[in-house]
């Protein structure tokens, strides 16, 4: 397809006007059109390491959005070394690339993601308003 072509495809499905540049940079692979996001929402599949990283964060993990960078931070702090390792295994099984560092006695792993993070923060939201059912 032409630059033009794809300029009014996506015009008719999405709505949405692109410049010939976005186009061209796309077709040469200079920009993705995922907006440079290194994995997304449908590139999360369900898996026992995903399950790992959202128990633990539940548990022991934040997140955090630097709003003046734009850092999707994923972040998980405690004392035992095998826990932080196996933390930051699921998270390159989970396509990130984990930080690790010691502090104060903690240890910290990092990971930075926008799309886990809102993963991680839907989860966490529907977690505190589900229903609590009480045994009588």
């Amino acid at each position: 397809m032409e630059e033009k072509e794809i300029i009014k495809e996506v015009k008719r499905l999405y709505g949405v006007t692109l410049s010939k540049s976005i186009v061209a940079y796309w077709s040469r692979g200079m920009v993705k059109p995922r907006n440079s996001l290194k994995i997304s929402l449908e590139d999360i599949k369900p898996s026992e390491e995903l399950a790992y990283v959202i128990g633990s964060h539940i548990g022991d993990g934040n997140t955090a959005l630097r709003r003046r960078t734009y850092h999707y931070t994923i972040c998980l702090k405690c004392k035992d070394v095998d826990f932080a390792l196996e933390y930051a295994r699921c998270l390159r099984i989970v396509q990130l690339k984990p930080q690790i560092r010691m502090y104060k006695g903690f240890f910290y792993v990092d990971g930075f993601s926008k799309a886990l993070y809102e993963l991680l923060k839907k989860t966490i939201k529907s977690r505190k308003t589900k229903n609590i059912y009480r045994i009588q």
